[in-house]
């Protein structure tokens, strides 16, 4: 159910960029070298289960101890994430 949620939000959100910003918005978009879509792909699949997981393990946790890193662990995700996948 979420991942059918988070789906659709997806489209919907690109609808509302595309109305307001048009054909314009194809000038800022990047595309993966020798149009590898594939490839693309799955390194965002891959970066949003990361961040995801790590977000569930840490604000779902009993262990209070982890609870107060959260941000932390979160932040760090992200930057990984940014330096992998760009």
């Amino acid at each position: 159910m979420c991942i059918i949620a988070q789906s659709i939000g997806a489209v919907i959100v690109a609808a509302v960029v595309y109305s307001i910003f048009g054909s314009e918005m194809s000038a800022s978009v990047t595309l993966p070298s020798e149009d590898n879509v594939v490839r693309a792909l799955t390194l965002e699949t891959v970066m949003k289960f990361t961040l995801v997981y790590v977000v569930f393990v840490t604000a779902t946790s009993r262990n209070f101890k982890i609870v107060l890193l959260a941000g932390v662990a979160i932040g760090f995700t992200l930057g990984l994430n940014v330096i992998y996948g760009g």
